[in-house]
Parts: structure tokens; C-alpha cells; sequence
């Protein structure tokens, strides 16, 4: 059992181009987070990412959403 009150992120890395889609899998993490009573405090999705070099362009983003994760 997690105790009440914790909060958590979803991320969500596609190889598909669709963001819609990345909204949908986050909607099923902060569904299953209510069940668990957990918090979702923020959500990011990225789309077209097969290799690590897809996140390069986007590393501006990441660190803005981790900057929110530590406070």
C-alpha cells in the first residue's frame, strides 16, 4: 500500500508522431494514479523519439518539467 498524499510525474516517450496518442497513455497513468491516491503533479509526452538523439531538440523542455519535479 503507498501511503496517501504522494505525488507523482507521468513521461511518455512515443516512436510515433502522434501526440494524441501520448496524451492518451498519460490519462492511463493519472487514472491508475487515483486508484493508488497519487497526486499527478505535472505530465510530459514526447513524440518521435526511436533513439536518444530524438530527445537532443527537446532537452530544453526536459530540463524545464525536471526543474518542476525537484522545485
Amino acid at each position: 500500500m503507498i501511503p496517501a498524499g504522494k505525488k507523482g510525474y507521468a513521461v511518455v516517450l512515443r516512436t510515433g508522431p502522434g501526440m494524441k496518442e501520448c496524451e492518451r497513455i498519460i490519462e492511463s497513468i493519472e487514472h491508475f494514479y487515483g486508484h493508488l491516491e497519487i497526486e499527478c503533479c505535472g505530465s510530459l509526452g514526447l513524440c518521435s523519439v526511436e533513439y536518444k538523439e530524438a530527445v537532443e531538440g527537446r532537452r530544453d523542455e526536459i530540463n524545464e518539467f525536471c526543474k518542476k519535479i525537484i522545485g
